[in-house]
């Protein structure tokens, strides 16, 4: 039986923590893309295959989702929520002490297998504790946290290589901030009053199973996958874009282009007040148009045009990740979390693609052509939405 007591509002002491939530959520996962170089020339490996540092991280929580969902259900919110910042806070600092390449790839590897735990079961603990009216809002100050996350992890590793000279340094400034996540969990985020837990985690898995049935669940988890699939493909293939003729860029002045992450901080949260006040159809809809408007603008060949339009995808991302995940959790009445798991493994399996299959088309048509598929792939996660979403 679900306990009587008060649920979480838009004033709730936790909205913090649901912020710090969020940074940690992405913090650890984009954070080695400034440090490459340094990583490659450690390690006797070429930039190239120095980027599997993140592609390590992305695998271990694509295999981990739907897991941390079942046990989330199984285990409660908050507890499993505090092992996991503990166990990622330790797998950080182990990677200060790798020996090897493959010895750091193995620990961004059990770095990814955490995420999940604080990624899904957070969107859970969201669902359930907050009243009907404050839910949007505070789903998308969670999203919002999860941009900041995903800047400041870049920033923090750029900004401490850039200070000490030593790659080793930037995953201890990044356990300090996963550390502060841990104390703002502790003591700002209150323990689960709504959570009612699942009867086994053998029922738990059952439940995500038949998740898999739910064709209004799939229509969403695709439109994860195509979200992150255009975040990574825009900003990985205009980065390089920006580096050539007509731009001719240095790599600082791209690595800056990231600083739109900061947008979303602001932008998500009024995502939020929409999705509240008119639904997550319409906000997804709205912002998905304003963001393929913002690729196209970056076709006119002016580097302030590329900025612009990188910033209004950018913005439309975080909004579209609150608005699905919005969704998911108002649909699912039981294994939320199970749910929520599913769509972060398909969000991530998008990411990953993402920065794999434009290649081809930019390799032949340069940016135009990666432009093409992004804004058609938006249609199509339109049309996911407008059929998995309907009321």
């Amino acid at each position: 039986m679900i306990a009587s007591t008060p649920r979480v509002t838009a004033t709730h002491p936790s909205l913090p923590a649901v912020f710090l939530l969020g940074i940690c959520a992405l913090l650890n996962l984009y954070s080695p893309q400034p440090i490459l170089p340094a990583l490659a020339h450690w390690g006797g490996v070429t930039v190239g295959s120095a980027g599997l540092t993140i592609s390590a991280t992305t695998l271990g929580v694509a295999l981990t989702a739907p897991l941390a969902g079942s046990l989330s259900d199984r285990l409660g919110r908050k507890r499993l929520i505090v092992w996991a910042i503990t166990l990622m806070v330790a797998c950080t600092l182990c990677c200060v002490l790798s020996t090897s390449f493959h010895q750091l790839l193995l620990w961004r590897f059990l770095q990814g297998l955490t995420i999940p735990f604080v990624f899904a079961v957070t969107l859970a603990y969201i669902s359930e504790e907050s009243s009907a009216g404050s839910r949007a809002l505070v789903n998308s100050v969670y999203v919002a946290g999860t941009a900041f996350g995903g800047f400041l992890g870049r920033f923090v590793a750029g900004t401490t290589l850039e200070v000490v000279a030593n790659w080793r340094y930037t995953f201890v400034a990044l356990a300090v901030v996963e550390l502060v996540v841990l104390c703002g969990t502790l003591f700002l985020l209150k323990k689960e009053a709504n959570f009612t837990p699942s009867r086994s985690l053998l029922a738990g898995i059952s439940g995500a199973w038949r998740h898999l049935g739910d064709m209004r669940l799939l229509l969403s988890f695709g439109v994860g996958f195509l979200l992150l699939f255009q975040q990574v493909g825009s900003f990985t293939y205009a980065s390089i874009a920006l580096l050539h003729a007509p731009y001719n860029l240095p790599p600082p002045a791209v690595g800056a282009v990231f600083l739109v992450f900061l947008l979303p901080v602001i932008t998500t949260p009024l995502a939020g007040r929409i999705n509240a006040a008119r639904g997550p159809l319409f906000t997804y809809l709205l912002f998905s148009t304003a963001g393929a408007a913002g690729l196209a603008i970056t076709l006119f060949g002016n580097v302030w045009c590329v900025l612009v339009g990188m910033a209004l995808s950018c913005i439309s991302i975080f909004a579209g990740q609150s608005a699905s995940t919005g969704f998911i959790s108002s649909h699912c009445q039981h294994d939320r979390s199970s749910a929520i798991g599913l769509y972060l493994s398909g969000y991530y399996l998008g990411g990953a693609a993402g920065a794999i299959v434009p290649a081809r088309l930019y390799a032949h048509f340069g940016w135009p052509g990666c432009v093409v598929l992004l804004v058609a792939l938006a249609a199509v996660s339109c049309v996911f939405a407008c059929i998995a979403w309907r009321k």
